[in-house]
């Protein structure tokens, strides 16, 4: 792989960008996710427990969970980590196997010795936990919560504490990279140590393990021969399915099907058993471009993915065993690529009835990176459907309301072309009111199409979807948001993805990167 850095010169751009050759940009620290929290403190403490299930649910930005703009945290967050913090400590001091991962010493009774072990303890725990050596003072920071030789206390209680101290400091919840000289906004490469943590974080979801730990202890891993060896070993682990479940989840609809709500008396098949199963498929399908099939067949590939409850809701003639999945392709082409699943079509739509505006929306937002500005603040309530005459007809109208149809003219041109399928994702012939459907619509390069799969074969030849999907990979990756100044970096990343569509390469070139190696420090306010 080429280390060649983009030679694009950028004439302007936000007063926060430097302008220049390169320009990492600036990205604060990033608070570890519920989910990146979860994963974190089993690989670390090897606990059952589930603490995290009271955490808020993480916001939410440019459709990630990860970004340093929504990181702060509120005294009641602060709350809920410390308790966590302390619940986690006494799971592991309760048991004798996941003592043993922190206690890696014994001392005897006399001071020195106690302290020492102490030590030794809080430089090998706690660098694993902080995911980077501790400096001296840290390590003096952490006898002082110790607190040694406090009357009637034993050994265990001590460290229990410093554990407890560990797992609810910023610099376990945070990933926090350093500035050697923050009043410079010279860009730099980051750490190795920095470094592993953007990579397993990346890939896994979690801190990285002791081979990445080696790697960045050594020094090698800021080499590029070495860090794109750990790129396929990590993607080559079985963690790496999380990577599908975690990104895909959050960007292509899987967050919103979580939370859905459909009417079982509109949907009777509507159930949690459906649910679950339409979670899985989406999984599955996203993780089929990771490493088997180039993205550029994303919208296209007639493959589905059913146990036996989403097979009969899809109306196809297998019989997977119970509780299998199978990969079926059908050659069926009214359900053919993305759109075509039913978890996609779901999490689109209203409890009761689709929705052309929400499913539109969807498709401008996470397949195109087309963001449109929210309704006037003195816009109506959408109006109730008809209770004569096509669905259509209400949207139609809405796209000529002058108000309105800017935005609802691109979203409802491509949501219309997609109700063809029913609330929870079942194919149809008949709206909500009997009336025969009318699948038409156009992409917002005015191509026509008719229906959900003739979207997809559209939309796989428009050169912004690949963009996207760059653009939305890049933004998980370093974990902030875009703007015209990363635009370089962008392009980079896309034309050497060209060669090899898989979404494997796509993350080995955003690895490669300069915003994904370096980093810069904030440039001060005007």
């Amino acid at each position: 792989m080429s280390d060649a850095r983009p030679d694009n010169r950028m004439t302007d751009g936000p007063a926060d960008r430097v302008i220049g050759e390169i320009d990492p940009g600036y990205v604060g620290p990033r608070r570890l996710s519920n989910r990146e929290y979860a994963n974190t403190a089993r690989d670390l403490l090897g606990v059952k427990s589930t603490p995290w299930s009271e955490f808020a649910p993480d916001p939410i930005y440019m459709s990630f969970d990860n970004m340093f703009e929504t990181s702060s945290l509120q005294p009641e967050h602060r709350t809920r980590y410390a308790i966590a913090a302390q619940a986690l400590a006494d799971e592991v001091f309760a048991d004798a196997s996941l003592r043993s991962r922190v206690m890696t010493c014994v001392p005897d009774a006399s001071p020195d010795a106690a302290r020492t072990c102490a030590e030794t303890i809080f430089r090998a725990f706690g660098s694993r936990a902080w995911r980077r050596p501790l400096t001296d003072a840290e390590v003096t920071d952490l006898l002082a919560v110790a607190a040694l030789g406090r009357p009637g206390e034993e050994f265990d209680g001590a460290m229990r504490r410093v554990v407890a101290s560990i797992l609810s400091s910023d610099s376990f919840l945070f990933r926090i990279e350093v500035d050697s000289d923050p009043a410079s906004t010279k860009p730099h490469p980051v750490t190795a140590y920095e470094l592993a943590s953007r990579l397993s974080y990346l890939l896994w979801s979690t801190m990285p393990d002791d081979r990445l730990f080696a790697a960045a202890a050594d020094g090698g891993l800021v080499r590029t021969e070495v860090l794109l060896a750990e790129v396929h070993r990590m993607l080559a682990d079985p963690r790496a399915e999380r990577f599908a479940l975690d990104f895909g989840w959050l960007w292509l609809g899987g967050r919103m099907l979580a939370q859905h709500s459909a009417n079982e008396v509109v949907f009777p098949a509507w159930d949690e058993l459906l649910r679950a199963s339409m979670l899985d498929e989406m999984r599955r399908y996203f993780a089929e471009f990771i490493d088997d099939r180039g993205f550029d067949e994303f919208l296209t590939a007639d493959i589905n993915f059913v146990d036996a409850r989403l097979a009969r809701h899809y109306g196809f003639a297998v019989s997977p065993p119970s509780g299998a999945t199978m990969r079926v392709e059908v050659g069926n082409d009214k359900r053919r690529g993305f759109f075509g699943l039913a978890g996609v079509l779901t999490a689109t739509s209203h409890e009761a009835r689709t929705s052309p505006t929400q499913r539109g929306a969807f498709v401008l937002r996470e397949m195109l990176c087309i963001e449109l500005p929210g309704p006037p603040i003195n816009v109506g309530a959408f109006p109730d459907l008809p209770e004569s005459g096509p669905v259509r007809g209400t949207f139609e109208a809405i796209s000529h309301d002058p108000v309105c149809a800017e935005c609802h003219v691109l979203m409802d041109g491509l949501g219309l072309g997609m109700q063809d399928f029913d609330g929870v994702g079942s194919y149809r012939t008949l709206d909500e009111r009997g009336h025969p459907i009318d699948a038409t619509g156009k992409t917002p390069d005015e191509t026509r199409f008719n229906g959900a799969a003739e979207l997809g074969v559209a939309l796989a030849k428009d050169p912004r979807v690949m963009g996207c999907a760059s653009r939305k990979a890049i933004m998980y990756a370093i974990g902030r948001a875009l703007d015209d100044a990363d635009q370089p970096y962008v392009d980079q990343t896309l034309d050497r993805w060209s060669s090899n569509r898989r979404f494997s390469n796509l993350l080995e070139q955003i690895v490669l990167s300069d915003p994904f190696r370096m980093r810069r420090a904030r440039s001060p306010m005007p």
